[in-house]
């Protein structure tokens, strides 16, 4: 008897699909003709369910370039943009479930925006994002959505995002690891360096706890063999590398899970990837909330209104005024937390190799800073906010700043201001933007303020992580960069940004 059910569920299950989708292609087809509206050019790869356009996006991935593996696909004709072969918006509908992809601003506009509460994270997404996300504010939609905006928008206001005495800090440390790295004849991992510092940063501004990840000693060369520096807090170094690490796992883990889809459990039969760097993650976070938590209740006595907001006190303190929930505690800190660390720390990264490749601007920049701040005056809001040259350089992807500054600026971008997202755009705008643009600003005008120009070693970067020889003459980006970028949740750089950097004469 068990051989007739084996057999009929053999049977049954590609009719039951395939009966699905016969009925889902009929309800498209019929939806879109009620509506006067036409479908989607749709993606026809060479097997089933677009099997072999799966299978080479897991492979770019791993090996690709960032970007490329989604726009390009291998045809017998050789290799061709979906963009250009499909048109801007496509459904690459991969095992028959429908995948859109638009890169038209009007579309952003319209789901970012105009009518953006018809356009949810959805319960697939959403249960991918959790493990990293949890209820968070980047992974909840409707009323959940809307009170974590509330719990957290009082907190980034002008007078507390323009206070640099934490920058100035790790900033100075940062720097000064810089410098006795480069006196010691090597260079200096600035990705590693600049990760560090916005984590610092960002547990201090947020929690009112360093975890001192820049006590740790920095990481030399892939071919030099050297000890740990005497003097190195190995207990700082240990945990701070820790919780690093496992948040990098988690990101991956969680990045893998949103580019393969439904079919992610299949990869993870054996084990639940995300729960090892979860508990690294939870061992951290937990006694920083229960502590915040005991903090109010020792001061409950205290008459104070959920919306006022002490000078010195942290995002986690202002939030346990609000809730005492400690799921939502812990999701919402470690969703602002990294939001506070990896874009920031990613976008620094690129900016200094970009400054790297382009010393011209290198130099423009640093002569703006001399004249606008000095060359050893601690900056100020009033001061970032003036420099115009520092805000296009911090903007720029292809990195033509001016593009932010002359008359494309009025011909392109404010007319169509879709066509650029850093912060995304519309409700879900990032509440952080100006501190980012702030703390991104300090540490660039301090590097500048002791350095005269950078110079790319990538030659000493772990050989894996050099750019393959076939990208050499591809177009865009990819045939120009000496890097191996490399994206899990945000980008990074593959192997480290190994940088010598002149220094400024006393």
């Amino acid at each position: 008897m068990i051989w007739f059910y084996v057999v009929l569920g053999i049977f049954w299950w590609p009719l039951y699909g395939g009966a699905r989708i016969l009925l889902q292609e009929l309800w498209e087809r019929w939806e879109a003709h009620s509506l006067g509206a036409r479908r989607l050019p749709r993606f026809r790869g060479n097997l089933p369910g677009n099997v072999d356009l799966l299978l080479q996006l897991m492979q770019e991935m791993k090996k690709g370039y960032p970007g490329m593996y989604y726009l390009t696909h291998s045809l017998s004709s050789g290799s061709q943009k979906l963009v250009d072969q499909l048109g801007p918006t496509f459904n690459a509908n991969i095992l028959f479930e429908n995948l859109i992809t638009t890169t038209h601003p009007e579309h952003l506009q319209i789901i970012l925006a105009t009518d953006f509460p018809n356009y949810v994270k959805g319960e697939g997404l959403k249960k991918r994002l959790s493990p990293l996300f949890g209820v968070g504010v980047f992974n909840s939609d409707g009323d959940l959505w809307k009170f974590h905006r509330q719990l957290t928008r009082p907190f980034f206001t002008r007078d507390r995002i323009s206070h640099f005495d934490i920058f100035d800090r790790h900033a100075a440390t940062a720097i000064h690891l810089m410098k006795q790295r480069l006196r010691e004849g090597y260079p200096f991992d600035f990705q590693d360096i600049i990760t560090k510092f916005t984590l610092d940063s960002a547990t201090e501004f947020l929690f009112g706890v360093n975890v001192h990840s820049l006590s740790a000693s920095l990481p030399y060369p892939p071919n030099i063999s050297r000890q740990t520096a005497v003097g190195t807090d190995l207990n700082a170094t240990q945990k701070a590398q820790t919780f690093a690490q496992a948040l990098l796992d988690l990101q991956n883990v969680v990045s893998f899970r949103v580019r393969v889809g439904p079919l992610w459990p299949l990869w993870e039969l054996l084990e639940d990837k995300s729960i090892a760097p979860m508990k690294v993650v939870n061992a951290f976070v937990e006694p920083i909330v229960s502590e915040a938590v005991g903090r109010k209740k020792a001061n409950r006595t205290r008459n104070k209104k959920s919306n006022e907001i002490d000078e010195d006190e942290t995002l986690l303190d202002h939030l346990v005024n609000l809730t005492d929930d400690p799921v939502i505690l812990k999701d919402e800190t470690l969703n602002i937390l990294l939001a506070g660390r990896d874009t920031t720390s990613s976008t620094l990264a690129f900016i200094l190799y970009f400054l790297c490749m382009y010393p011209d601007v290198t130099i423009r920049l640093r002569e703006e800073i001399l004249e606008k701040v000095g060359s050893n005056r601690r900056p100020t809001y009033e001061d970032i906010r003036e420099m115009k040259y520092l805000r296009a350089v911090i903007n720029a992807e292809e990195f033509d700043p001016d593009r932010f500054l002359d008359a494309r600026l009025k011909k392109y971008l404010s007319p169509r201001p879709f066509i650029f997202l850093p912060f995304n755009a519309g409700p879900r705008i990032c509440l952080g933007q100006q501190f980012a643009y702030n703390e991104m600003s300090f540490i660039l005008i301090k590097l500048l303020q002791t350095f005269k120009s950078f110079t790319l070693e990538q030659n000493v970067a772990d050989p894996e992580f050099h750019p393959p020889a076939e990208w050499k003459n591809a177009p865009g980006r990819k045939g120009l960069d000496n890097i191996f970028p490399k994206l899990a949740l945000t980008m990074l750089i593959g192997g480290g940004l190994w940088i010598k950097a002149e220094e400024v004469e006393a």
